[in-house]
């Protein structure tokens, strides 16, 4: 009878979410199919684990099969330079947080008025407002004057993040209220705009802990990331561990074990005695634990995932006063169900998905190691868990980390154990304002329990043993690991499962053995470029790197960083800037921290921003060696300089006139990255008689007026010409003028605001490039210098999905 209840529960809740979401009809249907599935288990907990399994591997699906288009965005409300802004009224989903100097918070969007015509409005915004109002209550309504920013790299390969976080929960863009003038609110605002009591006692936090201890022990008690040492980070994400930085369901359970262990201590003796004739124990352990885990949540700053798992061990340890069974497979269940009544968009979150596959796997491996000793269990527990989440983490990472359930088996225990203790401890004691002495015994403990992650962030991050995979062989064996270890739920399934195994790898050997040729990708980064050259010998070559200014490497990290991890690149063989502008070299740095680099090539002026000093600083501490010469020949890629000339950039050419010119050659294909030269640069180039026709261009200055002269555009000719850019905002480029002129002269002009650049180049010089549904295919190319490149067939292929070849 409860399995029929919570199965009408679900029922209603997933036909509401379906109503109120932005995904495709086969995505509601399979999220309505699981969430059921998982209440159905309710029937008959003790049996039924084939149910179990599948219900898992369908909650995985909801995550991968969401809509892959975004909702259109009227153009009206983007960004425009001189154009008033309108105002949209949204409703706060939760309380702000502070980041980076702004609050940020997400709300739903409810209207829009531009001009006094005001229009209703269907999904959520990421809202940035001023520090002074950090106050602002959960349900306050707001009116924010401001243009509404998309989100970049929507397109790239591996941009999951971006999709997930914005397309697949209804995210629209971002508004950004710069000053008190452009917000006003009707209600649910607090009277007196001061800083928060969390923002006090992180600020405090971090003042009295100010070591990489403390910043661990902050991003645990808090959910303050900030202050993490890089080199740990690193480490964990290399490691599969880095989920223990997120305050999610591990960290509420490691609080209520903690209050139980507490509470265990203090009922002994005569006081046991007299405490249990007056209540049963298991309402003193409802109420000291619903206290524990909802403080913690509260410390945390009511994150989505803490307030779920509150929820779910709230209502696990009422139904255990009530009499009921709570059993493992029940509180699966009702997490399930709890997270659609609480949160609509709760199937989409990475976080949920990964928790319950990752209890799903840690069940399954109990049950199927039943009778071993305990190290044997234990082992068993820790392989199913990584293996059961294999579907979503190893597309993510680009590969898999093969000593992943072994650094778990260590790392998650004594973060969860000693780390959380210790850090709320910590900020207890910081709260309560407590004695120096006391502060710096804290203090000292902290170091002590923080010595084995200080020992796991010196070690280099390449060391640890990982296998590389790109896509498809990625999410072929994630898939068919997370299949695996479901089929091991049946009585029968060991067989079933070292066949998928084995399939599976045999499968991702092929993928990894073809002969691609050499792949060019050009990623969407908003206004700025970046491009990607990898040999057939899996050289790689990384051309600028996006960017905005003083973003310390903001876009490299959340876009830039993920594509390349899904292409299955950790080392750049060698990194080319091509002068030193914020939307061509802050993607770099955040490149730098995250992976080796060999060589750097950079001739241009130096930059004075904090982005490119600090570039520099790390590439001289990481080793990179400088590339001083005017070619340089990875496998089959040529890449020749053409400018600046052999006596160095010109004193009186500005930063984007001395950008490094390059033409590089595969296959007798031609591809020609200009930088942001202007036509200057262009007369000059023409005059040195240095340019010929290539057959791919990067279009100077992103297609701004200043640049792509006709007699350029005539001598270079190409057949597809990109240009990294956006075609709104105050920087809106291609511009229009040029637009027509490259249509004039009968030029292919794209753009990656439409998505990311894909292009093959085959060793018999067939050229392949794709754009979403659209592609370009040249056939086999004249390898007579003496004729132009051109002379090959141009084949237009018809319009196909984005994923097929």
């Amino acid at each position: 009878m409860r399995g029929l209840w919570l199965g009408l529960v679900a029922l209603i809740w997933s036909a509401r979410w379906a109503a109120t979401s932005a995904l495709s009809g086969l995505a509601t249907l399979i999220g309505a199919i699981a969430i059921i599935t998982l209440v159905w288990c309710l029937r008959d907990e003790g049996r039924d684990w084939r149910t179990l399994a599948l219900s898992t591997v369908l909650w995985a699906l909801i995550w991968s099969a969401g809509a892959a288009a975004p909702l259109p965005l009227d153009r009206t409300l983007l960004p425009k330079a001189g154009a008033v802004p309108p105002r949209h009224r949204v409703s706060l989903l939760h309380a702000p947080k502070q980041a980076r100097g702004t609050c940020v918070t997400t709300a739903r969007w409810l209207r829009t008025c531009i001009q006094g015509r005001c229009k209703s409005q269907r999904g959520r915004v990421f809202v940035h407002l001023p520090t002074r109002l950090c106050s602002l209550r959960q349900g306050a309504v707001l009116w924010i004057l401001g243009f509404v920013h998309p989100a970049p790299a929507f397109g790239n390969p591996g941009a999951d993040k971006s999709r997930r976080d914005w397309h697949r929960r209804g995210i629209r863009g971002r508004l950004f209220a710069r000053d008190l003038d452009h917000v006003s609110w009707e209600r649910g605002a607090n009277a007196e705009l001061e800083e928060p009591f969390q923002s006090e006692l992180r600020n405090r936090f971090k003042a009295i802990f100010d070591s990489p201890a403390g910043g661990l022990a902050l991003a645990l008690s808090m959910g303050d990331k900030s202050k993490i040492c890089p080199s740990l980070r690193a480490n964990l994400l290399r490691t599969g561990t880095i989920h223990i930085l997120a305050v999610s369901g591990a960290h509420v359970g490691f609080v209520l074990l903690i209050a139980m262990a507490a509470l265990a201590i203090l009922l002994r003796g005569w006081l046991e005695v007299w405490v249990l004739r007056r209540c049963p124990r298991i309402v003193f352990q409802w109420c000291l634990g619903t206290i524990a885990c909802w403080c913690y949540v509260w410390l945390s700053g009511f994150s989505s995932s803490a307030c779920r798992a509150a929820w779910m061990l709230s209502v696990g340890l009422g139904l255990r006063i009530w009499g009921m069974r709570t059993a493992p497979l029940t509180l699966v269940s009702l997490a399930a169900v709890a997270a659609w009544c609480i949160d609509l968009d709760a199937p989409l979150d990475s976080g949920l998905n990964l928790s319950l596959l990752g209890v799903s796997g840690v069940l399954i491996a109990a049950k199927f190691s039943r009778g071993s000793s305990y190290v044997v269990r234990t082992a068993c527990i820790s392989v199913g868990a990584s293996a059961m989440t294999s579907c979503m983490v190893v597309p993510m990472a680009g590969g898999l980390c093969l000593i992943s359930p072994l650094m778990n088996l260590l790392v998650v225990p004594w973060v969860g154990f000693v780390m959380v203790p210790t850090s709320l401890l910590a900020s207890l004691a910081v709260a309560c304002d407590v004695n120096a002495h006391v502060l710096v015994w804290i203090a000292r403990w902290l170091e002590v329990s923080y010595a084995p992650l200080q020992a796991l962030s010196e070690i280099d991050a390449n060391l640890w043993p990982w296998l590389p995979l790109g896509h498809p062989a990625s999410s072929v064996v994630g898939w068919s690991l997370t299949f695996a270890m479901a089929l091991l739920a049946r009585p029968s399934g060991r067989t079933m499962s070292r066949i998928v195994t084995a399939g599976a790898g045999l499968w991702a050997t092929i993928l990894l053995s073809q002969p691609l040729g050499t792949q060019l990708w050009v990623f969407d980064v908003g206004h700025g470029d970046a491009t990607l050259i990898r040999t057939r010998a899996n050289q790689t070559i990384l051309i600028d790197g996006g960017g905005r200014a003083q973003d310390a490497g903001d876009i490299g990290r959340r876009a830039l960083i993920p594509s390349l991890r899904a292409l299955g690149v950790h080392k750049i063989d060698m990194m080319i800037l091509s002068h030193a502008h914020p939307d061509h070299e802050n993607g770099l740095l955040a490149v730098t921290q995250a992976m080796d680099v060999k060589y750097f090539w950079f001739v241009g002026p130096s930059g004075t921003s904090s982005e490119h000093l600090a570039l520099q600083r790390l590439l001289k501490r990481r080793g990179t060696r400088p590339w001083r010469r005017d070619r340089a020949v990875l496998s089959e890629v040529t890449l020749q300089r053409l400018w600046p000339p052999p006596s160095g950039p010109s004193p009186q050419l500005s930063l984007n006139n001395n950008s490094l010119v390059l033409e590089v050659s595969v296959f007798g294909r031609k591809i020609l990255l200009t930088g942001d030269i202007e036509q200057q640069t262009e007369a000059l180039l023409l005059r040195r008689q240095a340019l010929s026709k290539v057959d791919l261009l990067k279009v100077p200055h992103h297609g701004s007026l200043t640049s792509s002269s006709e007699r350029f555009l005539r001598q270079v000719s190409p057949l597809l010409s990109i240009a990294g850019a956006r075609r709104w905002g105050a920087i809106a480029l291609p511009h229009p003028t040029i637009a027509a002129r490259y249509q004039r002269l009968g030029l292919r002009l794209w753009v990656t605001e439409d998505g990311f650049v894909h292009g093959r180049i085959w060793p018999d010089g067939r050229l392949q490039v794709r754009q979403g549904s659209r592609a370009v295919l040249l056939g086999k190319a004249n390898h007579n210098k003496s004729q132009s490149p051109h002379s090959s067939a141009l084949v237009q292929t018809p319009t196909r999905s984005p994923g097929a070849w």
